[in-house]
């Protein structure tokens, strides 16, 4: 594992936690830690960090990478991927800087024995290792294919035989797209592609067309390798025609042939495609386009004075497209509603972004994360537009006064949805937000996570009475510690929640009264107490997280 860069190792490892975890997504630069996670209802229930060490590990990196997980994402489990098996030592290191670090992160790791057994457990992890590693030149099954495919040709058994030798071929070496392979004679009726092909090729003969269609196995398949490539029309009737067409095709759909006045040029294809064609140079031919919905999947990072932000959306086409404008797409995540509208001139294309938010039953995270990217847009800074395909290079806009609206409404929101993530990260309970809010809820909110986050606040007293055993006054009456814990728990929008125990912890009391409950000598007694200096009145009252599956209020 050694041999492969740090990115090929970062890909290996996430082919393989996607073999046991078909959802989980990969991550583009900044990813805050992790480099790809599995979500539950939006939020990041787990997430991996591939480090290709081969001899020594970096324990301050992968603190930096454990702590921005859980800031940036709020990760419950993060697991640390190693090109190497750690040692005893080792070992010990992972416990002290990471596995004890955080006590609301679970940390694990995979290391080369765990990551080679997952190589070769399955039929998809050795397909994930001939794509990384190839096949060994002492392969009998290989060699028998190869045998196979050039071998004698008398019967349709023989041609059968090649078929199956090259579908293996194909099956075995591209863990993201599968494919179908289909002969006819030139001339003949044209073959249909079959339902989910992304991309077909069809090399024409004499006598013999052969065909190859390429089908994703899952949709970050379309995320690394979709085709992509540019169309460039001449500056002529001929062009100026096909431009034309090609709008109105992007506008209703069906299918286009395109053929004269433009050239083209593949920039990405299917990893068993691209050495068909010469990317990025430009061809001329014969190209049909045929629409299938889809949405654009872009990523909005905002950097400025403000803070950073980021949020993915899956940008549907406005149909019709507004009045001058060539295309619209729009989109919503978090309350927030997006529309991104586009048309060409003569200098090129224009584009124009606008936004509008409003609160509504979307996840608080999902509310807070919008709002974050508001408030960033405040500041002085840059807007990138990048695309989650890395089909072209992010778009980067200017932060200016059109993007400065509202600012003291998003400030206030945001507190309110950040004290209220908070709440639910640490009770385990999603709140739906009511229509009306008072303001003694904002209040109790706010108090109640501040005291989480804090883990502890400062609190005055000047009197309580406690029940205790009558041999237990002695102790108390010669400033012994007093300590009391019980559980702790909110009332917010009709809801009891549990938010863990309540610690307090008092020096230097003064018994300044007493009282029997009973006529019985052994009875408990009422010790009313108070400090027994100003600064034994202050003390910290701290909150200790539930312990998982311990109570239920």
């Amino acid at each position: 594992m050694g041999t492969l860069s740090a990115e090929q190792f970062e890909e290996l490892c996430f082919q393989l936690a996607r073999i046991e975890f078909p959802g989980v997504e990969r991550l583009a630069p900044p990813d805050f830690g992790l480099d790809f996670v599995l979500r539950d209802e939006g939020r990041v229930g787990r997430g991996w960090q591939a480090k290709r060490y081969t001899e020594q590990i970096s324990w301050p990196a992968c603190r930096d990478s454990l702590d921005r997980a859980r800031e940036q994402h709020e990760a419950r489990r993060v697991t640390f991927c190693f090109a190497r098996d750690l040692t005893g030592p080792q070992q010990k290191l992972f416990e002290k800087h990471l596995r004890s670090r955080h006590s609301d992160v679970a940390v694990d790791y995979w290391g080369r024995s765990e990551l080679t057994a997952r190589l070769s457990g399955s039929d998809e992890g050795e397909r994930v290792a001939r794509y990384f590693f190839g096949a060994p030149a002492s392969d009998a099954r290989e060699i028998a294919k190869a045998i196979r495919a050039g071998g004698e040709l008398a019967s349709t058994e023989n041609a059968l035989d090649r078929a199956s030798a090259v579908g293996e071929y194909f099956q075995a070496h591209d863990p993201y797209f599968s494919y179908q392979i289909g002969q006819r004679e030139t001339g003949g009726p044209r073959a249909t592609s079959p339902p989910g092909t992304v991309v077909s090729f069809e090399r024409v003969g004499e006598r013999s067309t052969e065909r190859i269609d390429a089908l994703p196995r899952s949709s970050d398949a379309l995320d690394l390798y979709g085709p992509a490539g540019t169309l460039r029309f001449s500056r002529d009737p001929r062009g100026e025609a096909a431009l034309r067409s090609f709008r109105r095709f992007l506008a209703e759909g069906g299918e286009l042939d395109l053929e004269e006045g433009v050239t083209f040029s593949l920039d990405r294809l299917p990893p068993a495609l691209a050495d068909l064609v010469e990317l990025g140079e430009p061809m001329v031919g014969r190209m049909r386009l045929i629409a299938r919905h889809t949405p654009w999947r872009p990523r909005f990072h905002v950097i400025s004075t403000e803070g950073d932000a980021t949020i993915d959306l899956d940008l549907e086409p406005l149909e019709p497209a507004p009045a001058r404008w060539d295309a619209g797409l729009s989109g919503t995540f978090g309350g927030l509603v997006l529309t991104l509208l586009l048309r060409a001139t003569e200098r090129g294309g224009e584009l124009n972004l606008t936004w509008r938010y409003t609160m509504d039953n979307s996840p608080a995270r999902n509310q807070r994360n919008a709002l974050r990217f508001l408030k960033a847009l405040q500041g002085d800074g840059q807007l990138l537009v990048e695309d989650r395909q890395e089909i072209r290079s992010p778009l980067s806009i200017p932060l200016d006064r059109q993007f400065r609206h509202g600012a003291e409404e998003v400030e206030g929101f945001l507190r309110f949805l950040e004290d209220l993530v908070t709440l639910e990260e640490r009770t385990g309970v999603t709140l739906t937000i009511p229509d009306q809010v008072t303001a003694e809820e904002i209040r109790a909110l706010a108090h109640a996570a501040y005291w989480i986050r804090e883990g502890e606040i400062p609190i005055t007293w000047d009197n309580f009475t406690m029940t205790i055993p009558p041999e237990s006054l002695p102790l108390l009456a010669s400033g012994s510690e007093v300590q009391i814990e019980e559980k702790a728990f909110l009332t917010l929008f009709g809801r009891e929640l549990f938010l863990g125990t309540r610690e307090l912890t008092f020096h230097g009391v003064r018994i300044v009264g007493t009282e029997a409950t009973a006529d019985s000598p052994s009875a408990p007694v009422r010790a009313r107490v108070e400090p027994g200096s100003e600064e034994a009145g202050r003390i910290m009252m701290r909150l200790r997280p539930p312990a998982e599956g311990t109570f239920t209020p």
